[in-house]
């Protein structure tokens, strides 16, 4: 059982139940950073990016976009208890307001007036530097890179094989995840996880250590393909179907702490492939043609991730859980940076090229290890195979819109 331990502005994940020890490695990590209390649900102006307030009639696409589809999401991203939408004061407004609307029938005219009643957009952009002595700011972007995720559909087996022969494991005994933000302004977006230990938090092995040696006190929930093993903790989420029909439902649940080392940039360094024909296809075509190579590469990548299975979904035909702990919704959820954006929060997303029917209104209710800086996104595109090919060729530039509560948005305005 994965429980959590709350204290104010503090969230520590580990399996099994709170221990003195466990007690006593928090006291410590309090007294080691200085306590620098922070709104999860307030973007923090930062070196690095830059927020402007514009109207609504300035936002590219927005009079052609579909949006009252976004009401449904962003009604449970305010009741969603990973983001404390509801409970700050900004936000409690609208999150009270969706539930009328939807009340309502969710009509497009009413989900309209509903986002222009309570939100400003802000143009999101990166910053080079920052002058201090004389405030001056230089921006040298404000193009985003976006690509997709899904839930993928793959074979299992519920032993291991020949064939099926990397495990899909659960959180170890005495897993802690510890989100060091909580504690100290400036470790905001690093976090550290490992296994308590006789009163230590101790670090978990790298990826190829975990499949050599195997890893105390996590159990496989099942047993996959190589090479799908590593596409499922890239997409975090997936459904697993068994020889026998039987299928089961599994989502992330944790991960070893080690950085994440991206195997589509292992190969371009080993000029397996170049740049511009590296996607999700020719990485798993690659990967599969060498299987004698294949562990090496990917081990490359030191990061583990650990599952869960997901018997407690509201709906069992939405989408898996993102990080905000409720189901994503295809073409509506995105997985972004959130020490630049608060999850829960509306992003319009205005594509350019050829993926440009991909512009919408979609709320940011997920995170990745990829997905890093402000100008970065991943779109939920969905389950399945045609889901997973649109997201494994969807490499595009974008503009991102944050719709703030107006009192956010004037804040940064006077900020910046």
């Amino acid at each position: 059982m994965t429980v959590e331990l709350r204290t104010p502005r503090t969230r520590i994940r580990r399996k099994g139940r709170p221990t003195g020890p466990m007690i006593a490695l928090l006291i410590v990590a309090v007294g080691a950073f200085a306590i620098y209390r922070y709104s999860a649900t307030r973007p923090a102006p930062a070196v690095g990016a830059q927020y402007q307030p514009i109207s609504f009639e300035a936002l590219p696409g927005w009079a052609a976009s579909e949006v009252a589809p976004a009401l449904a999401p962003f009604a449970l991203s305010c009741a969603a208890g990973n983001g404390r939408l509801a409970e700050e004061e900004a936000w409690s407004a609208p999150c009270a307001d969706v539930k009328l609307i939807l009340q309502d029938g969710g009509r497009e005219a009413a989900a309209r007036a509903f986002f222009r009643a309570h939100f400003t957009p802000v143009a999101v952009s990166r910053i080079e530097r920052e002058d201090r002595l004389f405030g001056e700011r230089h921006v040298v972007n404000d193009r985003a890179l976006i690509t997709g995720y899904f839930e993928p559909v793959y074979d299992g087996s519920p032993t291991r094989t020949a064939e099926f022969s990397h495990p899909v494991l659960d959180l170890p005994d005495g897993y802690m995840s510890v989100d060091l933000g909580e504690f100290a302004g400036s470790l905001r977006g690093r976090s550290i996880a490992g296994v308590l230990e006789e009163g230590r938090l101790r670090p978990i092995p790298e990826r190829e250590a975990i499949l050599a040696e195997g890893l105390a006190g996590a159990e496989p929930l099942a047993w996959m393909r190589p090479v799908d093993l590593l596409f499922l903790q890239i997409q975090g989420s997936g459904r697993l179907v068994f020889e026998d029909g039987s299928e089961r439902r599994i989502g992330y649940a944790g991960k070893n702490g080690k950085a994440y080392t991206a195997v589509g940039r292992v190969l371009v360094d080993r000029k397996a492939l170049t740049l511009e024909e590296t996607s999700m296809q020719t990485i798993r075509t690659w990967l599969e043609g060498n299987p004698a190579l294949a562990d090496d590469v990917m081990n490359e990548n030191a990061s583990w991730v650990f599952f869960r299975e997901l018997d407690d979904l509201g709906d069992p035909e939405g989408g898996p859980l993102g990080a905000q702990g409720v189901q994503l919704a295809p073409r509506r959820s995105l997985a972004l940076d959130r020490t630049h954006l608060p999850l829960g929060a509306p992003v319009f997303v205005a594509v350019d090229g050829e993926d440009a029917d991909l512009s919408d209104l979609y709320i940011a209710q997920d995170v990745g290890g990829a997905i890093r800086g402000p100008l970065r996104a991943d779109l939920y595109l969905g389950s399945g195979p045609e889901a997973g090919d649109r997201a494994g060729e969807l490499r595009a530039e974008a503009r991102l819109f944050a719709l703030l509560p107006h009192a956010l948005a004037a804040d940064l305005a006077s900020a910046d």
